[in-house]
């Protein structure tokens, strides 16, 4: 109940204060162009900063991820040519189902074209995975492009160093974990 002298809660906003509108994200052909030219730049920085995996020279994968993850992939493949059933592989712990499997996420909308090219799956393993390190840049270029869009330089450097973070990058040997990874910021 109020009384006389009591304060009202109501602020009062000088129209010198007021905030303007809200600044937004370029959209049309000047935003495709921006998001190309992002796309472009992640993927030059990405090649250039992890160049021993793409020119093939190294591998994120090594150790016992290339006897664990690769062979899977393999039999996932050979049976995807063959026109099989990429559900089940025999020859491994007498039958296994790859339907619940983190070897080779086949639900993952990525690994279906990645197999079926029919390219080494050792090369494909490292595309899968620099593929991700280019898409977590974009992703997060996206997200601080929403969130500053008044900044220029904010989301490209929020893109980098997302995309060769330490998160990122000790991830790289873990498909399910790095495209999770790269996906955060979407």
């Amino acid at each position: 109940r109020r009384r006389t002298g009591d304060a009202v809660s109501a602020e009062v906003i000088e129209p010198a204060t007021a905030a303007g509108p809200a600044t937004r994200p370029a959209s049309g052909r000047r935003g495709v162009l921006e998001a190309l030219a992002a796309a472009l730049l992640f993927a030059a920085i990405a090649a250039a900063a992890l160049w021993p995996v793409v020119s093939g020279r190294n591998s994120f994968f090594h150790i016992d991820l290339r006897y664990e993850h690769l062979p899977v992939w393999s039999a996932t493949q050979r049976a995807l040519l063959a026109g099989d059933s990429p559900w089940w592989i025999d020859g491994e712990y007498c039958g296994q189902p790859l339907l619940f499997i983190q070897e080779a996420p086949l639900f993952y909308p990525a690994m279906y074209p990645l197999l079926r090219t029919g390219l080494p799956v050792e090369r494909l393993a490292d595309v899968f995975s620099l593929l991700h390190f280019w898409l977590a840049g974009l992703a997060a270029w996206f997200l601080l492009r929403e969130i500053a869009p008044e900044k220029t330089w904010a989301p490209i450097f929020g893109g980098v160093a997302w995309m060769l973070s330490a998160r990122m990058v000790q991830n790289a040997i873990w498909p399910n974990a790095v495209a999770v990874c790269s996906l955060l910021p979407f």
